[in-house]
């Protein structure tokens, strides 16, 4: 059996559903500012996006249960526990 997470590190995480027919990307966002001629990132979040394989790549979907902005990511991986397709992605990530 094939691993169902492709990437997961601080910034980003890549997983497939059981069935490798959607895709979720995970992202780390913050916003910017300048302050004194120095740039800070504060208040980071994660955005989700959701993709279906499709015969010339892959188009946006919308799962219900899954929200579009995470505070953490410990927010998400709580999130797929509930979520039928990816069960094999929350159990790699949640060990």
């Amino acid at each position: 059996m094939a691993s169902k997470v492709f990437e997961n590190t601080a910034r980003r995480i890549v997983i497939y559903s059981d069935d490798g027919s959607c895709k979720l990307i995970a992202t780390r966002r913050a916003n910017k500012t300048e302050r004194y001629g120095h740039t800070a990132f504060r208040g980071s979040y994660w955005i989700l996006n959701t993709l279906k394989r499709t015969v010339g790549g892959y188009e946006p979907i919308v799962f219900s249960g899954l929200n579009y902005r995470y505070d953490f990511k410990k927010d998400i991986i709580d999130a797929l526990q509930s979520s039928t397709r990816f069960t094999e992605a929350y159990k790699e990530l949640s060990a």
